[in-house]
């Protein structure tokens, strides 16, 4: 789930929430296995595209969203996948800036 919110704000940056949803909703039903790291790092990008293509600037959101699912399953043991739970980890991540971040925090981590 935490990854399903990360996924979901980085999309949102300049775009109205149904379409949001719709983009989120599109990737966990196309995606193999639904919306996980796994599947999103390990997608074709234009299926991802083709997934988000009504998400304000799409293409480089493609890029963003399909680097960070790399960059978890490089995380250590238990934490492989998984959204990180500091600040300065999440801010780490492109298109992760420190307001998104916060709201990760609070709503994955509820922190």
């Amino acid at each position: 789930m935490r990854f399903h919110i990360l996924i979901s704000l980085m999309l949102s940056s300049q775009t109205k929430d149904a379409i949001t949803s719709q983009a989120v909703t599109n990737l966990h039903t196309t995606l193999p296995g639904g919306l996980t790291a796994e599947s999103l790092a390990h997608a074709p990008a234009e299926q991802v595209m083709d997934c988000i293509n009504k998400v304000g600037f799409w293409r480089r959101k493609t890029d963003y969203i399909q680097e960070a699912a790399k960059r978890l399953l490089e995380r250590p043991g238990d934490q492989r996948g998984d959204v990180p739970d500091t600040l300065e980890e999440l801010c780490k991540l492109r298109g992760v800036g420190p307001k998104m971040a916060f709201l990760a925090l609070q709503c994955a981590w509820d922190m």
